[in-house]
């Protein structure tokens, strides 16, 4: 009997001293909320403003911005260049050297003469450095004007779309057109090499119609599956009684927008582009696995990207589409003041992937730039100087 009561002691002790080591890894700068004891409780997360810790300036690429950014999980960041068949992605590494470009111009049929010109629609980054391109391509016989006006002329039904793939070198690997009528505008990589394509489709009881579609892909384009999604964006336990507006809905022509990204735990995130959407986590098998709320209120246009075990959501109070312009430089030999906190600041939010629980919350100022990437508790952005050179950014709190 004494034997069994001081190995149960042993025990107690064991786990104890288990639990205080795991609590010493948290990070400081990302607080681990509580567990709930109610669903009324919320955690109080502080907000901390992110301040530049360097800036390098890239000068090959001739005062081009990207219209696109991706981020992997080693921190770095692949900037979209649309130019028709000339369209690329440069991968700038972490440590900011040695830039790798994957262009079109490598594909043999679309840098032939008289080649139909590409539009670079989308983006992916594999988890092992690859790139996809998702490309429409105007069919020759389609109506590019006449009484129909703009929104004939963006008929999914007038283009043939593609997916384009590059090693992680920048070296062209294989292309795969899409079935008639899918008409795509997210593309994601699982860890698995299959891909995620959202986008819309024709509704099969109403030609003139268009529905949501989100399915599983091979790489070589075979579809394997369905994702069976919602039909609107109504918030999973939110406070939402009615489909968020302007939402996911059965008559709009391209219904999932937004972001999507492949992550290193297999799965991948999307984010549909409407007020109140959560994330939703989808499995190589096509399921929704489960949903993560972003904490957003419902005028928030969101962004969101995937890196380091951590879920990045952010409000967009600028351009996310081009680099901000600096104003003027610090005085040479003096450092730049601290970014102060307003009203155009970004709010971006730190997620913990596996629970989905808010970790952390951060403010960035519009002269950082436009947010290009998160990797281990470090912020990418990207800007112009006033010699319209391309600048990178990192930022963290201090």
């Amino acid at each position: 009997m004494l034997r069994c009561f001081v190995c149960v002691i042993l025990l107690l002790a064991g786990c104890l001293w288990a639990q205080s080591k795991e609590q010493a890894k948290a990070p400081a700068t990302e607080p681990a909320p509580q567990s709930a004891q109610n669903e009324d409780f919320r955690p109080i997360i502080s907000r901390f403003p992110l301040q530049p810790d360097s800036v390098v300036t890239l000068d090959q690429f001739d005062g081009r911005v990207p219209s696109q950014t991706k981020c992997d999980s080693d921190g770095n960041v692949y900037g979209g260049f649309a130019a028709g068949p000339a369209s690329s992605i440069t991968r700038i590494s972490a440590d900011k050297n040695q830039p790798v470009t994957f262009s079109l111009s490598a594909v043999p049929d679309l840098a032939a003469p008289n080649a139909p010109s590409p539009v670079l629609s989308e983006f992916a980054v594999g988890t092992d450095g690859s790139v996809y391109f998702l490309i429409l391509i105007r069919k020759q016989d389609s109506n590019s004007g006449g009484a129909s006006g703009s929104s004939r002329r963006m008929d999914p039904s007038n283009f043939e779309y593609r997916v384009v793939s590059f090693n992680s070198d920048g070296k062209y690997h294989s292309q795969f057109k899409l079935d008639q009528g899918l008409a795509p505008n997210r593309i994601a990589v699982f860890s698995s090499g299959d891909l995620m394509l959202a986008g819309s489709e024709p509704d099969p009881e109403d030609e003139d119609t268009r529905i949501p579609f989100a399915g599983v892909f091979d790489s070589s384009g075979r579809f394997m599956k369905e994702i069976e999604m919602p039909r609107d964006l109504r918030s999973p336990d939110g406070p939402q009684s009615q489909p968020a507006a302007g939402g996911w809905n059965r008559r709009g022509s391209f219904a999932v927008r937004g972001n999507a990204q492949g992550a290193n735990d297999g799965n991948v995130y999307l984010l549909p582009n409407a007020a109140g959407a959560p994330v939703y986590v989808l499995s190589p098998g096509g399921e929704i696995v489960r949903t993560i709320k972003l904490e957003s209120s419902a005028n928030e246009r969101l962004g969101m990207s995937v890196a380091a075990g951590r879920l990045i959501s952010w409000s967009q109070h600028v351009d996310n589409r081009r680099p901000q312009r600096l104003t003027s430089p610090p005085p040479s030999g003096q450092a730049a003041s601290p970014p102060a906190v307003g009203a155009d600041d970004s709010l971006f939010r730190i997620f913990n992937l596996q629970s989905g629980e808010l970790a952390a919350e951060y403010t960035a100022s519009p002269d950082l730039g436009t947010f290009a990437c998160y990797s281990s508790g470090e912020f990418t952005f990207l800007r112009l100087d006033q010699a319209h050179h391309l600048q990178v950014v990192t930022a963290s709190p201090h």
